[in-house]
């Protein structure tokens, strides 16, 4: 028996597929992790008060995207 991953392809212009740069669709969890990538490397150059700016702005970006995303209660059963 195979089992289908029909679930886990998303159509076009789904959740996934939200965020667009010149005219191509990317998912929000890579800006979301190049900000952060952004923000370790402005830190790593010295620049304090730039850095934690950007961290907390990549922090309430994170919030935001789990609050965008964690729309239905989950219900586990073990």
């Amino acid at each position: 028996m195979v089992a289908r991953a029909d679930h886990l392809t998303e159509p076009r212009g789904s959740v996934l597929h939200e965020t667009s740069f010149r005219g191509e669709t990317i998912m929000d969890q890579l800006v979301l992790f190049l900000l952060f990538a952004a923000t370790l490397f402005v830190a790593w150059n010295g620049r304090r008060r730039v850095a934690i700016g950007l961290f907390f702005l990549t922090i309430a970006l994170f919030i935001a995207d789990y609050l965008h995303h964690a729309t239905d209660p989950l219900t586990l059963s073990f």
